[in-house]
């Protein structure tokens, strides 16, 4: 998204938007080596700039790491409950997993 829908001056943003035109749905995608509090720093912020395409579109936040995956332990937990307060999944996952999404 840099230099495409953001530039330098909008502050973070994460790498990748993919929606779905059939649904509208939007996937946010921050490719990282490990930093998982800068990941989803990058993502919230993000988020907060794009509105939702349609009222009941799914918004979904994919953190991808590299090297390692955060642990599900109280940090994870929490970083993921504040997306979900927002009507946002978060999911954290490794380069090389395969997930299949439904609607």
């Amino acid at each position: 998204m840099d230099g495409c829908v953001f530039n330098a001056a909008d502050g973070q943003k994460c790498d990748k938007l993919l929606e779905s035109e059939k649904y509208a749905d939007q996937y946010f995608v921050e490719l990282k080596g490990g930093d998982s509090g800068k990941a989803v720093e990058q993502l919230k912020d993000t988020i907060a700039k794009m509105p939702p395409r349609l009222d009941g579109a799914k918004r979904i936040a994919f953190a991808v790491f590299s090297n390692t995956c955060p642990k599900n332990d109280t940090k994870r937990q929490t970083l993921e409950k504040s997306f979900k307060n927002r009507g946002i999944a978060i999911w954290f996952c490794r380069t090389g997993e395969t997930y299949q999404l439904e609607r």
